[in-house]
């Protein structure tokens, strides 16, 4: 006698159904929401060549300056007692000794005992060296005021521009 096919059935999608309820339920809980309701709490954070060298090491700009409603800039520290959470990297470059391959920039974090690449980005460079691109992070990564947000990227480039968006938290 065969089982009955349309039982097994039934039986497979309610428990992919349970399976899904229960990790909706618990995993969700745990997840910490980053995302911020509202457009006047984010910040858009400059690195370019107007920006000042990273303390200490080779990389090139920070990510030293705000970008103001207005289109203005003011310098940009995180103030202590707070963190703040990038959730989003954007960037060019022209004139990369890496035209017609792919470009890598990245987010490198100096801190007091450290120094990591947090964020890395990558595309493919137009025939004279142009390449763009932007990551997004959905969990964020935060950043404490302890630490210095630098651009970094492979190998020479005549002009390098990026922007972090995100968001202050307190500690």
């Amino acid at each position: 006698m065969k089982p009955p096919l349309l039982g097994y059935r039934l039986l497979s999608v309610l428990s992919g159904l349970v399976c899904l309820m229960l990790g909706t339920a618990f995993g969700q809980s745990e997840r910490p929401t980053i995302q911020r309701k509202h457009a006047r709490e984010l910040l858009t954070l400059i690195s370019d060549s107007s920006t000042p060298i990273c303390p200490s090491t080779s990389v090139p700009h920070m990510f030293g300056d705000q970008l103001l409603p207005d289109g203005s800039r003011k310098r940009f520290t995180i103030p202590r007692g707070h963190v703040f959470v990038i959730t989003s990297f954007d960037w060019v470059v022209e004139g990369s000794s890496q035209a017609s391959n792919t470009v890598w920039t990245a987010v490198t974090l100096i801190g007091p005992s450290m120094k990591t690449n947090a964020l890395f980005s990558g595309a493919t460079a137009d025939s004279i060296g142009r390449a763009a691109g932007s990551t997004l992070v959905p969990d964020g990564i935060p950043v404490s005021s302890e630490t210095v947000m630098c651009l970094d990227y492979v190998g020479a480039v005549t002009d390098a521009f990026a922007r972090l968006h995100g968001y202050l938290k307190p500690r």
